[in-house]
């Protein structure tokens, strides 16, 4: 099994993140919690891993906002990355929501930081990042934009992994809680997957090696589960295969990859009648560079088929669709034209208030400077942000920009 590590950033990030310590897959050592507010971490989750970042409480679907608090933070040292992180772990997960602030704002850059102390060719220290993403139930603008710009900030030295909120609520009757709590065990049961929590030694093994190569590959993976139910024949095997393709609830790329791993654990005589040739998932994912096969009999699993897909392309379809309703449902509303109650307000005299400081808003801008010289590794990465080395700044609120 890898050894993996997992950084929950955000609401949705805390709670995927939480599942999987509560589902058994990694103990509370080995996941961080971080969040711009406390509130959103449950008391019993709360401890020197569970940290509370920036200066305001709560980014409000503000990416920039999210961006300057992990920067400050990161200058500061008051996010412990270098000691969470040894050095012994295969990879790193960093799990958030796309359509939020705090996650989709800072995973980013969190990101690209570990990979700037981590990596380093010369000496041939390289930790895989794996950004998995919560897409979200695409119902607002800014949620919407704060999508696509999550993805355009992505590099292509990481590997992303998708599931998107809308498409699971078919699975739970339209109901939102309920997609999410879906949307977080399905995380739970991909992560698992990929550090072969339930893999047992067999004839046809994938290995360690295999198991890294997978979670390494740069570009956009997938990981697809499902159960197997009693088959006859190949036919039904591949029957199975397309059923649990078809329900994926990632987001869908092109069908080229360079790796894929096929995990089935079944009886005996099931196993005896598996295609081996998986037709069926070349046809969606192409013929990769490595195919690597495990076939287990499942004497404390349960009959199912696993597979892990990487090294795809990121999934531009989907993304130019999000974009194009983001500019459609955007452009309506610049079309709504001036409220035309505020040419009446004359009507509503209220000279109580004339003066009044009541309801104003203390407003601050966040700068961007010049970061101080450290480790030249850790400099590069903040002189890319221009990280600022003015840290006065607490108490003070951030714009909260009404434009898109």
């Amino acid at each position: 099994m890898l050894e993996c590590k997992v950084i929950g950033i955000g609401a949705a990030g805390n709670k995927a993140a939480i599942q999987l310590i509560e589902d058994g897959i990694l103990d509370k050592h080995h996941v961080m919690l971080l969040n711009s507010t406390m509130k959103d971490i449950p008391e019993e989750y709360r401890s020197e891993l569970s940290i509370e970042f920036g200066d305001v409480r709560g980014a409000g679907k503000e990416r920039d906002l999210a961006k300057q608090m992990m920067i400050d933070s990161l200058q500061k040292g008051s996010i412990p990355i270098e000691k969470f992180i040894t050095g012994d772990e295969k990879f790193i997960t960093i799990v958030c929501s796309t359509e939020g602030g705090t996650g989709s704002g800072s995973s980013v850059v969190l990101a690209e930081y570990i990979q700037s102390i981590f990596n380093d060719e010369e000496e041939g220290r390289f930790m895989p990042v794996h950004l998995f993403a919560f897409t979200g139930f695409e119902d607002d603008i800014r949620g919407l934009k704060n999508t696509v710009d999550w993805f355009n900030d992505l590099n292509e030295d990481m590997t992303v992994e998708t599931i998107s909120n809308k498409k699971c609520l078919k699975f739970t009757d339209n109901r939102r809680h309920a997609a999410e709590d879906y949307a977080n065990k399905l995380f739970s049961r991909r992560i698992a997957t990929s550090i072969g929590k339930y893999i047992t030694p067999s004839d046809d093994n994938i290995d360690d090696m295999d198991l890294y190569k997978l979670n390494a590959t740069h570009g956009y993976m997938t990981v697809e589960s499902s159960i197997i139910e009693k088959i006859k024949d190949s036919e039904q095997f591949n029957n199975v295969i397309k059923k649990m393709i078809e329900d994926s609830v990632s987001l869908e790329s092109t069908a080229a990859s360079i790796r894929i791993g096929v995990i089935v654990s079944a009886d005996e005589a099931t196993l005896d009648l598996i295609d081996d040739s998986f037709s069926v998932i070349k046809e969606t994912y192409g013929t990769p560079l490595e195919l690597f096969i495990h076939k287990q009999e499942s004497i404390d699993v349960d009959d199912s088929v696993n597979l892990i897909v990487s090294g795809m392309k990121l999934p531009i379809n989907e993304i130019s669709a999000v974009y194009k309703r983001y500019k459609d449902q955007r452009a309506k509303l610049d079309t709504m034209g001036k409220d035309k109650f505020f040419g009446n307000t004359g009507k509503f005299d209220t000279s109580l208030n004339k003066g009044s400081n009541i309801g104003s808003i203390a407003r601050a801008n966040i700068h961007y400077g010049a970061a101080k010289k450290k480790e030249s590794s850790k400099n590069k990465f903040f002189e890319k942000y221009g990280a600022s080395t003015n840290n006065d700044k607490k108490g003070k609120n951030p714009i909260v920009k009404d434009e898109l």
